[in-house]
């Protein structure tokens, strides 16, 4: 009966290559040196290494390679941020658009707009009251025109898109003008 023995090599070859990989370690080195060696001065076994690692142009190609990648990452997360900013102030303007609207349409009010446009009236539609600007936290509908008829509000928008750019308006006349700025006004 033969066995066959996969998965392990036989004893003999395991004896021979430990015989080789000891008689390496405990060989003895040849002739000291005569004088001690200097921390500079390299034996000829080191000579005749390969050299290993990177030259300094290799590294500076690579350095600036990644600087180049920081750079442009760095651009496209403040316009990624300025964008999702101009995108909370025009979905805050909207939603205080919509508190005057419902306003206006509870008959208690007499089907009109509150004249303060900061009024404590509006804190029942909405209890926070005005959204606070994301960049800074100061109001930033920076103009605000009410009366009982009509209302404006604009916002400074950093990366432009605004819609209150050739506006004839009376409503929303001399606040904010543009590209620059985000307008909503009355509905009725």
């Amino acid at each position: 009966m033969t066995r066959l023995l996969l998965c392990c090599p036989r004893k003999s070859d395991y004896t021979e290559s430990m015989r080789r990989t000891s008689s390496f370690f405990l060989r003895k080195k040849s002739n000291p040196p005569s004088s001690p060696p200097t921390p500079f001065s390299l034996s000829p076994t080191l000579l005749s290494l390969p050299q290993r690692g990177f030259t300094l142009l290799e590294l500076l190609v690579v350095i600036s390679i990644i600087g180049i990648l920081i750079a442009l990452s760095a651009v496209s997360y403040t316009t990624a941020q300025r964008r999702a900013r101009d995108a909370r102030r025009n979905g805050d303007l909207k939603g205080m658009q919509a508190v005057y609207e419902q306003f206006y349409s509870n008959p208690v009010n007499s089907y009109s707009y509150p004249t303060d446009c900061g009024s404590s009236y509006i804190t029942s539609y909405a209890p926070a009251g005005w959204p606070n600007d994301p960049k800074n936290d100061a109001t930033y509908v920076y103009t605000k025109n009410c009366s009982a008829t009509t209302y404006c509000f604009c916002a400074l928008m950093e990366g432009g898109g605004g819609n209150s750019g050739s506006e004839a308006d009376p409503t929303c006349s001399g606040i904010g003008g543009g590209t620059t700025h985000f307008c909503v006004k009355n509905q009725q």
